[in-house]
């Protein structure tokens, strides 16, 4: 993933840059590990993983976090079955008020871009909290 200048309010706002080379060199260790991420299996009926990678991904208002990006570097580097949970509870909370570019909830079109987004990329395996939790 490149360098995002487009949407400087998330440097701003966040102690530590996303580093896309770092985050590969940690899956592609977690891969060599004795249960290989590709070895994961799908939530069982009380909804718990036993085994392999989720990736959490809080969706921000403004798309001060990233969420295009994170989304198109999850497709481009991991399997596209790689389970994904797209979280929609935001809420501004402490200070938060003193920046507006997250003094607010997401809106329910922004969640909804975010699914688009995922699809788009071909994420096979999306765990669809919905809008307004």
């Amino acid at each position: 993933m490149k360098e995002d200048t487009q949407h400087a309010p998330r440097h701003r706002l966040s102690a530590e840059k996303w580093h896309s080379l770092e985050a590969e060199a940690v899956y592609k260790e977690l891969q060599g590990g004795p249960e290989g991420l590709e070895d994961g299996e799908p939530p069982g009926a009380d909804g718990l993983m036993r085994r392999g990678l989720m990736i959490r991904h809080l969706v921000m208002p403004n798309s001060v976090g990233g969420t295009k990006d994170v989304l198109e570097w999850i497709a481009g580097i991991l399997p596209k079955e790689t389970y994904v949970n797209i979280m929609s509870q935001y809420r501004p909370m402490y200070k938060a008020s003193a920046y507006p570019e997250i003094a607010r909830r997401i809106t329910r079109e922004e969640y909804e871009e975010a699914m688009t987004w995922a699809r788009e990329y071909g994420l096979a395996n999306l765990e669809i909290q919905g809008y307004g939790l």
